[in-house]
C-alpha cells in the first residue's frame, strides 16, 4: 500500500523541488483540515492498519464507474453491486448474507505478519427471528457479551477426515456485518469496523447519501516508514536501467551524444534527494466522487508541521493564474507551474542547467558551444517571469512541444536561439535524435498565419527579426533536405506571452512541420472552451502551486510523432486520435503547510485512457512474442 501512496509525494516533491526558496511567498489557499488523517472512531484502530476506506452509496458509485469504463475488456474489473465489491475485496460472502447487504460500506486493509488481510463492515437486513436471523438453514452463534454474533459452519458442512469443518470469518450486531478475509483479520478488525458502521445500520432510501470514496492512509503508510523501501525500489530501478545500457554499449562501436547512464545517475541522485522529504509527510486522505463532468479525485497530504517539507511547501510560489484557458484546443499534455522572476543579470539558473548537460555530454559538449547555448538559456531565464507553461500536441500534420510564459515584457532573443541551434552539438543532437542533417544556415521564415497571435505580422516579413514584443511568429529550420519530416523552432509573441515549441511534422516536405502554438493567450477553440472544462474551472484551488491537463487520446499520437521510431512500435495506437475528454490536476497547500490536489476526470476520459492502454498494450511487442514453443 506505501506504492499507492507514493503515486501522492513524488508529484508534489518535484514540483516543490523545482522552485526556488521564497521568503516573501505566502500561505493561502487554505481549507479546513480534516481532523488529521486518522479517522474519527470510538474504538482504536487494529494494529496494523494500512488503509481505511468508506464507499458512501456504493450502488450509485459503482453504477457511474460502470458507465464511464464502458464496455470494454475493462467492464469485468468493475463490480457488479455492492455484494460483488465485498467479495472480491474482503473474501467470500455467504449467498444468505450476500443477499441481505445494504448501505454504505467500511472497510480496512490490514498488513500485519501474523494476519494481513481485508476486512468489510455494511449494513445487513435481518430477519426477525432470533434463532434464524439469516434465514432457516443458516446457523449462527449465541450472542457474546457484546452483543456479537458469528456465522457458524453450515449443516452437514466438513473439513475432512480429522479437521473439523472452519467457520466463515463473518459476524453482525444488529444492523452492522462484518466480512473479512481470514478470521484472524475479523477478530483484529471487528470492534472497531462496528463502531464505524454503527451509524450506517439504519441506511435510509438508497439516494439520501451523494456516492462518494474516502481512503485514509495513516502516518505508517505514507511518512518515515516508507522512505526506506521507495529508496530501495529506485536504487533497484537504477540498477536495472545501468545493466540495460551496459549491454547496449556494447552492441554499438559509437558512443551516444548524451550519455545515458551519467543521465540514471542524474534521475537516480535527484529521486533521493526528493526522498530525504518523505519522512516528513504524515498520513493522507483520498476522495473520489462522480459530477456532473466526469470525475472528481481530491484529498490532501499531511506534511509535519516545521518540518524541511513544511517549509519548502510554504515558500513555494503560488499563483492565482494557472488555468487551462490559455491551453491549445490540440495539447495532449501540460504542466503549468508559477515562475520565481529572475533578479536582472541572474544568469546562475542557465550556468547550472549548462554545467549539468556538461557532466551527461562529456567531451562531446566543447567550451565554445556551451557558451553559446548557455547564453541562450540565460535569454530564455530572463525573459520567465510569469506563470510557465510546458505543452505536448498535435495533429494530423504533426507534434509540438512547447515552452510558454503568460505574463512577461520581453521574449527570449531569437539571435541567441538560433546561434544555439547552429552549434556542432546541438546538430549531433538532431542527427542522432530525430534522424536528419541539421540545418547549417538559413534564419527565421514567418509563420503561417493559422496559428497567429494578435501581434502576427503578414507572410511574406523579414526574416531574423528582432526579438521584441513586435516581432511576427515565425519558424527556424532545424533539419535540411526533403528525406524526413521537418523539424523546426517556432516562436510567437501575442501580448504579454511568448512561446518556443519544437515543430516536428507528420511527413517530408513540403507538408512541413504543424503550425507553432500559442501559450499563455486565451484563444477560441482552446482546450478551456469544452463545456465540462469550463463548467469545472471556477471550482479548481486558487492560488495554485502547480496545475497538469493531459488528454489520454492525444497524448499516444502526439508522442509517436515526436519521437522517432515509436510511431512504428506502436502502429495503429499511434493514429488512434478523438477529442481531448482531459483529466485536470490541481496541486496547492492551505495555510499550515498540507498539500491539496483535486483531480477533474472529464466525462469519457476514462474510457479513452483505458482504450490507449489497450490499444498500446496490443501494439508493443512483448518478449514472449517472439518466444519458441
Amino acid at each position: 500500500m506505501w506504492i499507492a501512496a507514493s503515486l501522492i509525494a513524488p508529484i508534489a516533491l518535484g514540483v516543490l523541488g523545482c522552485h526556488g526558496s521564497d521568503d516573501g511567498a505566502r500561505a493561502s489557499g487554505s481549507e479546513p483540515r480534516s481532523a488529521s488523517v486518522k479517522p474519527a472512531s470510538p474504538a482504536p484502530p487494529p494494529e496494523g492498519l494500512r488503509a481505511d476506506l468508506r464507499l458512501d452509496a456504493p450502488g450509485a458509485w459503482l453504477g457511474a464507474l460502470r458507465s464511464s469504463v464502458g464496455a470494454g475488456r475493462f467492464a469485468a474489473l468493475v463490480p457488479r453491486d455492492l455484494s460483488d465489491l465485498v467479495d472480491r475485496l474482503c473474501g467470500p460472502v455467504p449467498d444468505a448474507v450476500a443477499s441481505r447487504l445494504r448501505g454504505r460500506l467500511e472497510a480496512v486493509w490490514l498488513d500485519r505478519p501474523a494476519s494481513p488481510g481485508w476486512a468489510c463492515a455494511t449494513g445487513l437486513e435481518a430477519e426477525a427471528s432470533d434463532d434464524y436471523p439469516l434465514g432457516v438453514g443458516v446457523p449462527v452463534s449465541a450472542p457474546d457479551a457484546a452483543g456479537v454474533r458469528r456465522v457458524l459452519p453450515a449443516s452437514g458442512a466438513t473439513g475432512g477426515v480429522t479437521a473439523a469443518p472452519a467457520a466463515p470469518p463473518v459476524a453482525f450486531r444488529g444492523g452492522v456485518v462484518v466480512v473479512a478475509s481470514d478470521v484472524r483479520a475479523l477478530d483484529a478488525s471487528l470492534s472497531y469496523l462496528l463502531a464505524r458502521a454503527a451509524e450506517a445500520a439504519s441506511p435510509g432510501s438508497p439516494g439520501s447519501v451523494a456516492p462518494q470514496l474516502t481512503v485514509t492512509w495513516p502516518e505508517a503508510v505514507v511518512g518515515p516508514s516508507v522512505r526506506a523501501p521507495l529508496a530501495e525500489a529506485v536504487r533497484q530501478a537504477a540498477g536495472r536501467a545501468r545493466a540495460s545500457i551496459s549491454a547496449e554499449r556494447a552492441r554499438h562501436s559509437r558512443a551516444p551524444i548524451v550519455d545515458p547512464a551519467r543521465l540514471v545517475d542524474a534521475l537516480d541522485d535527484a529521486a533521493q534527494r526528493a526522498l530525504a522529504f518523505v519522512p516528513d509527510l504524515a498520513g493522507a486522505r483520498l476522495h473520489v466522487a462522480p459530477d456532473a463532468s466526469g470525475w472528481r479525485v481530491w484529498g490532501s497530504v499531511h506534511v509535519t508541521p516545521g518540518s524541511p517539507l513544511a517549509a519548502r511547501v510554504l515558500a513555494a510560489p503560488e499563483s492565482a493564474s494557472l488555468g487551462v484557458d490559455a491551453l491549445p484546443g490540440d495539447v495532449a499534455a501540460a504542466l503549468l507551474w508559477p515562475a520565481n522572476a529572475p533578479a536582472t543579470g541572474d544568469d546562475a539558473d542557465a550556468s547550472d542547467r549548462v554545467e549539468a548537460l556538461r557532466r551527461l555530454a562529456g567531451s562531446r559538449l566543447s567550451q565554445a558551444d556551451a557558451v553559446v547555448i548557455e547564453r541562450a538559456l540565460a535569454s530564455v531565464r530572463q525573459a520567465s517571469r510569469g506563470p510557465m507553461t510546458l505543452a505536448l500536441g498535435g495533429d494530423s500534420r504533426g507534434a509540438w512541444l512547447a515552452l510558454g510564459d503568460a505574463q512577461t515584457t520581453a521574449a527570449p532573443s531569437r539571435d541567441a536561439l538560433k546561434a544555439a541551434t547552429r552549434t556542432d552539438f546541438a546538430a549531433s543532437v538532431v542527427e542522432a535524435i530525430f534522424g536528419c542533417d541539421a540545418a547549417a544556415r538559413g534564419g527565421w521564415v514567418a509563420a503561417p498565419a493559422s496559428r497567429r497571435g494578435p501581434t502576427g505580422a503578414s507572410p511574406g516579413a523579414a526574416s531574423d527579426p528582432a526579438a521584441d514584443a513586435t516581432s511576427p511568429p515565425a519558424t527556424l529550420a532545424l533539419c535540411k533536405g526533403a528525406t524526413s519530416p521537418a523539424l523546426s523552432l517556432g516562436a510567437t509573441e501575442a501580448g504579454t506571452s511568448w512561446t518556443l515549441a519544437l515543430l516536428r511534422g507528420a511527413s517530408q516536405p513540403p507538408g512541413g512541420a504543424p503550425p507553432a502554438p500559442t501559450l499563455g493567450t486565451p484563444a477560441p477553440g482552446g482546450l478551456g472552451a469544452l463545456p465540462d472544462v469550463a463548467r469545472v474551472v471556477p471550482d479548481l484551488p486558487r492560488p495554485a502551486l502547480a496545475l497538469v491537463a493531459v488528454a489520454p487520446s492525444r497524448l499516444v499520437p502526439a508522442l509517436a510523432l515526436a519521437v522517432p521510431g515509436l510511431s512504428a512500435k506502436l502502429g495503429r495506437a499511434a493514429r488512434y486520435y478523438q477529442d481531448a475528454a482531459p483529466t485536470l490536476v490541481t496541486l496547492a497547500r492551505d495555510a499550515r503547510g498540507d498539500l491539496r490536489f483535486d483531480a477533474r476526470v472529464m466525462a469519457g476520459g476514462l474510457s479513452r485512457f483505458l482504450e490507449v492502454v489497450e490499444l498500446v498494450a496490443l501494439a508493443t511487442p512483448h518478449p514472449s512474442d517472439s518466444a519458441g514453443p
